[in-house]
């Protein structure tokens, strides 16, 4: 895999650095920004990282005089200064920028320590799951992912199911399918509860659509295809299917290549198409890196003329 441009493997922390950042003991460091890591290329202004630490603790100390965790940690993230940390930690990856993001997920764990709400830590320590698997560090993917559904013991259904699914795709990751299975029964279970009306706002994009995206991937990382299909197809339908463009991208690009695995080169190639406009209304990097992988399982295959037009389209939006 290729490493993201501005990150190596040392500068991306382990799961011991997660643990030590959810220790009540230690007080939450303000992030240095490195010049340009928060930023769209091309601007050079950083976004001051240091403020979500302090709208956190300004929002803990409210939390613990009005005892309303869920109201508080929506404060937290509608904070102009919160707002705009979340968009570097959540929208640095697309960027490219992850060692930038690895480091305000660590603030954003002191952030929901100070701020006492135990789910938004999950969240981010499932986010973190995420970035650890790109970086292939399994084992460490695995422990975080199990110290994010701890974190969110106590939380909404649809919030364990979210967790359950990271964990499953960690499993994955290390090969280890009997402990993935379990992991997506578990999921299916929590789902199968509902929505809540004190559903966090975070949470609320893990929709069907959503679960199927994410099992659809974990299939993909056991290397089944045929049920990879099954769920990207459920994922990606026209009238319930997810709508968010740069996740439509990333699914189409996926299902692609799991079509090519299967050995349906017209429907990739279809697949493929239909990802093209979502890739260049919502580039990432990280779909870049996708890009790359449909491309080279189509490879073999560049003797087809509409394959060569394909890949040169490819070859532009990533």
């Amino acid at each position: 895999m290729t490493q993201p441009q501005d990150a190596s493997r040392a500068d991306v922390p382990s799961a011991t650095a997660c643990r030590r950042a959810l220790d009540p003991g230690r007080r939450a460091p303000r992030p240095a920004a490195p010049a340009g890591a928060c930023c769209r290329p091309g601007r050079s202004k950083p976004c001051g990282g240091h403020q979500l630490v302090d709208g956190a603790e300004e929002a803990g100390t409210a939390r613990r005089s009005s005892g309303n965790y869920q109201q508080r940690g929506l404060h937290l993230r509608k904070r102009p200064a919160g707002a705009g940390c979340y968009t570097v930690v959540l929208t640095g990856p697309d960027a490219g920028y992850h060692a930038a993001a690895q480091r305000y997920w660590v603030a954003a764990l002191h952030a929901a320590h100070s701020a006492g709400i135990p789910a938004l830590g999950a969240n981010v320590l499932k986010n973190m799951t995420l970035q650890l698997l790109d970086f292939d560090q399994r084992t460490d993917a695995l422990t975080v992912a199990d110290a994010a559904l701890s974190a969110g013991k106590g939380s909404t259904p649809r919030t364990r199911a979210m967790l359950a699914v990271r964990k499953a795709r960690a499993h994955a990751a290390l090969g280890d399918r009997r402990d993935c299975t379990r992991a997506l029964s578990d999921a299916e279970t929590y789902l199968g509860k509902g929505e809540r009306d004190d559903d966090p706002t975070w949470v609320r994009y893990f929709d069907h659509a959503e679960y199927c995206a994410q099992v659809a991937m974990t299939f993909v990382e056991l290397g089944t295809p045929a049920p990879a299909d099954r769920y990207f197809a459920a994922a990606l339908d026209p009238t319930s299917g997810i709508s968010r463009v740069r996740d439509r991208a990333t699914y189409l690009i996926r299902h692609a290549a799991v079509q090519v695995d299967l050995g349906d080169l017209d429907h990739a190639h279809a697949l493929a198409h239909q990802a093209l406009p979502h890739l260049e209304e919502a580039p990432s990097a990280r779909n870049g890196y996708r890009i790359g992988e449909l491309r080279s399982r189509l490879a073999p295959h560049r003797a087809d003329p509409r394959i060569r037009i394909l890949d040169t389209r490819l070859a532009a939006a990533a």
